[in-house]
C-alpha cells in the first residue's frame, strides 16, 4: 500500500454493480471452478464490468493473488478493498470479507440516494422560483405595460417601476450575468485549482450551525463503518486512517486524517490524537475513549457506526419531510410577490381605465 497519496479515486463503476458483484462473490466458494464463479457474476452486470471481473477471475485462476487482481484504478474504495483482500489471503475469510463489502456498498448507495434527494429539493426550489419570476418579469410585464399605458392615456401606473427595472436588465444583460456569475466562477476556479481555497471553503461548511451537525454525523458514520470493517478483518487502525488520508474526496478531511496519522505514528494515544480532529460528533470521542480503555475498539466502532447511522438517517428523513413544506412556502411567497406587484396593479389599472371611460 506504499506510494504517494492521491486526492480521490476514479469511480467509473456503477455502485449498484459493485453491490451485486460483492454480494455474488460472497456467495462463491473460491475453491470452485472459475467458470462456476463467472456464472454467478453474469447476472445483471454490464458488459464492460463483467469483462473486467472476468479478467480478474482469470488472473486468480492462473495463480495471481486477489489483492493484485483487484488492484485497478477504476475500482471504488480501491485501497480499502485491497487491504481487506490481503487480510483475506492471510485468514482465508474471502466470503466474510466480500459480504462485509457488500453491506458497506449497500449502505453507501442508500446514503448517496438520501443525500441526493436532500440536495434535489433546494435545487428544484431555485429553478421553480427563477422560472416564475423570469416569466413574470420578462414576459408578462413587457407585454402588459404598453397596453396598460394606452388604457390610462399614458398616465403612470404601479407597473412603471417594475417595467423600468425589466428594461434596464434587458439593456444590461451581459453586465447582470457578469455580476451574478463572475464571483461564482472565480471562486469555483480557485477552489478547483487551490488546495488552500478548498480547505478554507470546506472548513466553512463545518462551521455553519445546522449544516455542520449533519456533515459531522455523516462523516462520523462513514469513518466508523470503514474502520470497523477494516478492524474486524485484522487491518490495523493506522493503516485504515492512512487510506482515508489518501482517498477521501474532501480536502479538509484528507488534511485532518493526514495529521491524525502523523500524530498516531509519533506514538500519541487514540484519545489524544483524535482530540485534535474536529470532523466528528462530540459523542463519538466518548465512545472512542470507551473502546480504547476497554481494549475492544472493534466493538466500540460497531456500536458507534450503528448509533450514528440511525441518527444520521433520522436527521435526513426529518429534513426530507420538512423540505417539501418549506418549498411550498417559498413558492407561495413568490406567488404573493407576483400577485401584489403585477396582478393587483393590473386590476387597479383596469379599474382606473373603466372609470375614465
Amino acid at each position: 500500500m506504499g506510494g504517494p497519496c492521491v486526492k480521490s479515486e476514479n469511480t467509473e463503476k456503477k455502485p449498484d454493480e459493485l453491490l451485486l458483484a460483492f454480494t455474488l462473490l460472497s456467495q462463491c466458494w473460491f475453491g470452485r471452478r472459475a467458470s462456476d464463479i463467472r456464472a454467478f457474476l453474469n447476472r445483471g452486470l454490464s458488459t464492460v464490468f463483467r469483462r473486467e471481473l472476468d479478467g480478474i477471475l482469470k488472473h486468480y485462476q492462473h495463480g495471481a493473488l486477489l489483492s493484485f487482481a483487484f488492484d485497478k484504478q477504476t475500482l471504488q474504495d480501491r485501497s480499502m478493498v485491497i487491504s481487506l483482500l490481503k487480510a483475506a489471503e492471510a485468514s482465508g475469510q474471502y466470503a466474510q470479507i466480500f459480504s462485509g463489502l457488500a453491506h458497506y456498498q449497500a449502505w453507501k448507495i442508500d446514503m448517496t440516494d438520501k443525500i441526493a434527494r436532500l440536495l434535489y429539493y433546494p435545487f428544484f426550489l431555485f429553478l421553480v422560483g427563477c422560472a416564475l419570476l423570469g416569466a413574470t418579469l420578462f414576459i408578462l410585464v413587457p407585454e402588459l405595460q404598453p397596453i396598460l399605458k394606452e388604457m390610462v392615456n399614458q398616465q403612470s401606473t404601479r407597473l412603471d417601476g417594475i417595467y423600468a427595472f425589466v428594461v434596464w436588465c434587458q439593456n444590461h444583460g451581459l453586465l447582470m450575468v457578469g455580476v451574478i456569475l463572475g464571483p461564482v466562477l472565480i471562486l469555483g476556479l480557485f477552489g478547483f485549482m487551490s488546495t488552500r481555497m478548498q480547505l478554507m471553503m470546506q472548513k466553512t461548511l463545518f462551521q455553519v450551525p445546522l449544516l455542520s451537525t449533519l456533515i459531522k454525523y455523516g462523516e462520523t458514520v462513514q469513518f466508523c463503518r470503514v474502520i470497523h470493517l477494516l478492524l474486524a478483518h485484522d487491518v490495523r487502525l493506522i493503516e485504515g486512517i492512512k487510506q482515508m488520508a489518501c482517498t477521501h474526496p474532501l480536502a479538509v478531511c484528507r488534511h485532518s486524517y493526514q495529521k491524525l496519522h502523523e500524530d498516531m505514528t509519533r506514538g500519541e494515544s487514540l484519545s489524544q490524537a483524535f482530540a485534535k480532529v474536529s470532523l466528528f460528533d462530540p459523542l463519538f470521542y466518548q465512545m472512542l475513549l470507551a473502546g480504547e480503555v476497554s481494549g475492544n475498539l472493534v466493538q466500540a466502532m460497531k456500536q458507534a457506526s450503528h448509533y450514528f447511522d440511525q441518527a444520521f438517517k433520522r436527521k435526513i428523513d426529518a429534513l426530507l419531510r420538512l423540505l417539501p413544506t418549506l418549498i411550498l412556502m417559498m413558492v407561495g411567497l413568490v406567488l404573493i410577490f407576483i400577485l401584489s406587484q403585477v396582478i393587483l396593479p393590473l386590476y387597479d389599472t383596469i379599474a382606473v381605465s373603466g372609470d375614465q371611460i
